[in-house]
This record gives C-alpha cells, sequence and structure tokens, in this order.
C-alpha cells in the first residue's frame, strides 16, 4: 500500500473545492433559477444532533456514515433498509466544546474489496492529557474496521498539529483523499476571531490552512492579508514570492458568517446546477451555486433555516445537506415557481417556458428561458416578429456551415448542448417551428 502522505494546503478561507470524484469537470450547460430550489429530508435514520460529515462506504453504494462532533460515528442505509447502527464512538478520546471535537473521516482508497485495508481516517481535537507534551492539538489518526466497527484501540497517529497557541474554535476542516491517492486537511488559523497569533501568513505551522479552491499548489490565498478580495490586516503584509491568488466568488458578512464548502453537481434531476459547484453557509442557511468554468457571479439557490454543516454526494450525484440539527436534506426544486404551470418546478424543468428549447440552449444563445414572447424570448424567431419564417430560416442559411464565432451564437439553436457550428441540424431545428407564432 502506498504510504499515506498529508497535504495541508496553506490557504485562506475561499470558494470552489473539487475534490469529491475528482477528474475532468463537467461542462455546465446551463444556469439555475435564483431561489428555485428546496429541500427535502433524506437519509431519515440519521436524525442525530449535532453531524459534521457524511461519507459513503466503500464498495457498499447503498450504505453510509455520519459523523457527529460529541465523537460518535453512525453507519445508516440510504434506502431504509435497517436502523441506524453505531459504527464508532471515540467520545472518550476527545474534547467537543465550542468547535473542537470529532470534525471529519476519510475511507482508505482501498477499504473494500478483497485484500482491502479496511481502514478509516478521523480528524478530531484529543483529550489534553492525549496531546503530551502540549495540551492541546488537532490529529488525524488512522483506525481499523472490524465487523462494521472502528477499533479505537487500534488507533495510528498519522499527524499532531500543535494547537499550543490557539484556542478551541477555528479548527477547520475537511478530511478527504484525493484521485491522486493522497489524503487532504484543510484546518483553520486556531482562533479567535481575524487570526491574533497571525497564523495565516506563516508557513512554519500548519494552521490557517482552509482550502476550498481549486487549488495551485503553493499558492497563497491571502488570509489574514485579505479576507476574499477586501484587505483585513495589512500589517506587516508584503507581496509574497508568486502574488496573493484571490477566490473565484466571494460573500460578505450580511450574508453569512461561515462557508460549508459542497460539491461539484453530477446529477440528473437538477439540470440547470450540473456542472456548478454548490456550497452553503452555516450561519445563514443559504446555499449558492457558481460556475467554476466561467466569471459569472454565484447564484442563491435558496435560503435555508438550517445550520448548514457539511454536504454529501449520492452514487447518482445528488447532493445531500447535512444539519446540525438532526437531520439531513435532499437538495431539490421549489414547488412554488413554475413558470409554465406544466406541474414540474423550473429548477426540475429543462424547458422552463415550454417554447421547445431547453434553458440550456436559450442561456447559450442569450434568450430568456422563462418567456416565450418579446425581444430575444425564443430562439425560432431571430428578428424578433413573433414567428418562425423564412426570414428566420434565412439568417441560417446565410451564415450556413461557419463556426461560433464568427457566426453569431445566436444562430447555433441546435443540437442540445449547441455544438458551435451553424449547421443542417440547426436549419431543421428552425423549421420545425415555420409558420408559428411565439405564442402558439
Amino acid at each position: 500500500m502506498r504510504p499515506v502522505s498529508v497535504f495541508a494546503v496553506l490557504t485562506a478561507v475561499l470558494l470552489v473545492a473539487f475534490m469529491g470524484r475528482g477528474g475532468d469537470l463537467p461542462i455546465a450547460e446551463g444556469a439555475p433559477t435564483p431561489n428555485a430550489y428546496g429541500l427535502v429530508q433524506d437519509v431519515t435514520t440519521a436524525n442525530v444532533s449535532g453531524m459534521v460529515d457524511f461519507a459513503l462506504i466503500p464498495g457498499r453504494p447503498d450504505e453510509a456514515v455520519v459523523v457527529t462532533q460529541g465523537g460518535m460515528v453512525w453507519r445508516v442505509s440510504l434506502t431504509g433498509a435497517f436502523a441506524r447502527t453505531e459504527f464508532g464512538n471515540l467520545s472518550g478520546l476527545i474534547r467537543s466544546s465550542s468547535e473542537e471535537g470529532l470534525l471529519s473521516l476519510a475511507f482508505s482508497p482501498n477499504f473494500a474489496g478483497t485484500g482491502g485495508d479496511g481502514r478509516v481516517y478521523v480528524y478530531y481535537t484529543p483529550l489534553a492529557t492525549r496531546c503530551a507534551p502540549i495540551t492541546r492539538c488537532s490529529r488525524i489518526a488512522r483506525m481499523p474496521v472490524v465487523n462494521n466497527d472502528m477499533v479505537e484501540a487500534s488507533e495510528t497517529v498519522v499527524l499532531d498539529i500543535d494547537q499550543e497557541i490557539a484556542q478551541s474554535n477555528h479548527n477547520g476542516g475537511r478530511l478527504l483523499f484525493g484521485p491522486d491517492g493522497y489524503l487532504y486537511l484543510s484546518i483553520g488559523d486556531g482562533g479567535g476571531g481575524g487570526d491574533p497569533n497571525e497564523t495565516g501568513q506563516d508557513i512554519n505551522d500548519l494552521l490557517g490552512a482552509m482550502e476550498v479552491e481549486r487549488i495551485t499548489n503553493g499558492g497563497n490565498y491571502g488570509w489574514d492579508c485579505y479576507e476574499g478580495n477586501v484587505s483585513f490586516e495589512p500589517a506587516g503584509c508584503t507581496t509574497p514570492p508568486s502574488p496573493f491568488i484571490f477566490p473565484r466568488a466571494v460573500y460578505d458578512h450580511s450574508l453569512g458568517c461561515s462557508v460549508t464548502g459542497g460539491y461539484i453537481y453530477r446529477g440528473s434531476v437538477l439540470q440547470e446546477i450540473y456542472g456548478w459547484y454548490v456550497y452553503g453557509d452555516y450561519c445563514s442557511g443559504r446555499i449558492w451555486a457558481v460556475n467554476p468554468a466561467d466569471t459569472s457571479n454565484p447564484v442563491q439557490l435558496m435560503d435555508s433555516p438550517y445550520s448548514i454543516t457539511s454536504f454529501g454526494e449520492l452514487p447518482n450525484g445528488e447532493l445531500l445537506v447535512v444539519t446540525f440539527q438532526s437531520a439531513i436534506y435532499r437538495l431539490t426544486c421549489a414547488t412554488t415557481l413554475d413558470t409554465d404551470n406544466d406541474g414540474t418546478p423550473d429548477a426540475c424543468d429543462p424547458d422552463d417556458d415550454s417554447d421547445g428549447f431547453s434553458d440550456g440552449v436559450e442561456g447559450y444563445v442569450g434568450t430568456n428561458p422563462l418567456m416565450k414572447c418579446g425581444s430575444n424570448s425564443w430562439p425560432a424567431d431571430i428578428n424578433n416578429d413573433s414567428f418562425s419564417d423564412i426570414t428566420d430560416v434565412a439568417f441560417l442559411t446565410g451564415n450556413f456551415g461557419m463556426a461560433v464565432p464568427p457566426a453569431p451564437v445566436r444562430h447555433n439553436i441546435a443540437p442540445d448542448p449547441p455544438d458551435g457550428f451553424v449547421d443542417i441540424t440547426d436549419v431543421a431545428k428552425m423549421t420545425g417551428f415555420f409558420g408559428r407564432n411565439c405564442a402558439s
């Protein structure tokens, strides 16, 4: 087995994580409708308070574990096939006040199957006596699992992080294996507010390595010289050998106080956010999505009443929202927004206005996915006269065989998603609406 290496990326709190499944990013084909999403309770046996992490059990597509700050790990069924059962109990090993406790769990990439190592890795705050000779530390440890039971007595310490000067908050952190097989950890600056111990820019300790970003190895993301894009504490800050790397997306304190990183959406139900990165805020309960492939603004998906501690990804790519309030929810579409009144809410409807073109195509060509008539509302009506007729076909034939650009993107209406060329697929799509009024 490859030795486990722990990478702590020295960065500030930013916004775009790409662990999860790894590999190439899926291409975002649409854009989400703001505030058109909702939550429905899922994994109903995971009804314990203080949940902070969720992980699928490798080799068991219908089973997962949930982790509580107080030190419990529970095995749960995604289908309700069995009642919640204890998988591990670290409550006697940890301190769990404030933001300390059992914070994350990751299964070894070689956990399952014949010859698998059956190991899990945990990140937690040990009791002071277990950090000797110091009195406060954060720990990554490895434990074997035997018959669905973590053997805490066989713990192997992988890494202890010195928190002697730290306080009981800003501990991080998420533990995940990357597609390269290495184990990654995010960790906070050690508290209290505003990094008083200046750990964020100190490369000689492992604190201040809170990372939610598509990373550049060795990159400096600015904390505490900057908070996001805003100068935070310029005293003593000089431009590092490489310039600071600023976040892809930010929000201010009026919208929340603690970002909870999530996943790229790869499911099939919410096509508007396919390929978008979904994240939330612990304090406000808001959930947003941002397209990692461009510079567009984030879109707020919903404002929930929950304290969001983590996200989970199901085998089918749908996303779970883990809350501190004894419940896990699945992200879905809100039933209150249904532009075309067809019974399918907008966030789950591939064609919100029922005009024959998907929201993804309309977003690509620049028409309004929520309107059938009006200026630039219907892809089949290029000249905006409310009819699809020979004039519109002529626009396409005048650019036939051309790439986009130089041909206008408005002329590339097919296939779905459009292919970047004006060709017979576009003409065929247009003639399918020949003679029709936008309202028909």
